[in-house]
């Protein structure tokens, strides 16, 4: 009579089965992807040739070979000048994510405000945020394609009876622009009148 065998050896005569079958597997079901072994210490012309089609593709398989010519330097007692374009020039960063804020005074009577906003600020946007800081008070109605006219400012409104509206000058110079569509430019001054209109 046969003596059973223990367990153990069962259960290794089994892993050994399941891993001689995977590798057969694997080997069966792998392909030959080798790529020419290139020389890297010295020129050479590159070559292609076609590889075996695998078993799913009918097209061929060309090896894609890459070079990078880096150029070379020589030591020399002469200064040499740097081509900014040499893609080994220094390369100097200038940040210019971070914009310089515009100044700009706004004069309303005899108060004057100073500001500092962003760059492309209108000055709708300017006295917007006086007005969020409680600087000043006032408020705009809108004249469609005429944009944003000041209705009141400081508690003085217009006064469409006797013709008296706020009207701003840009530097001296009367606006030809509405407060909507001027930007703001560094160390302007802009002054509010409480006058009657030329227009």
């Amino acid at each position: 009579m046969k003596k059973p065998l223990s367990p153990i050896l069962v259960r290794l005569l089994a892993f050994l089965i399941f891993v001689v079958t995977f590798s057969g597997a694997y080997l069966l079901f792998s392909t030959d992807t080798s790529q020419p072994k290139i020389n890297t210490t010295q020129q050479f012309t590159p070559t292609t040739t076609e590889e075996e089609p695998d078993q799913l593709s009918t097209t061929t398989k060309k090896p894609t070979v890459i070079t990078n010519k880096v150029p070379t330097i020589e030591a020399t007692d002469d200064p040499v000048p740097i081509n900014p374009s040499s893609p080994i020039a220094p390369q100097i960063e200038i940040n210019e994510l971070v914009p310089e804020p515009v100044g700009v005074k706004i004069q309303i009577g005899d108060a004057i405000y100073s500001i500092q906003v962003a760059e492309n600020t209108t000055l709708y946007n300017a006295m917007e945020k006086l007005a969020n800081q409680r600087k000043i008070t006032w408020q705009t109605k809108e004249y469609g394609s005429l944009g944003r006219f000041v209705d009141s400012l400081n508690g003085i409104t217009s006064d469409r009876i006797r013709g008296k509206y706020w009207i701003f000058y840009i530097n001296g110079e009367t606006a030809k622009i509405g407060i909507s569509s001027y930007i703001l430019k560094n160390n302007d001054l802009i002054k509010w009148n409480y006058e009657d209109s030329k227009y």
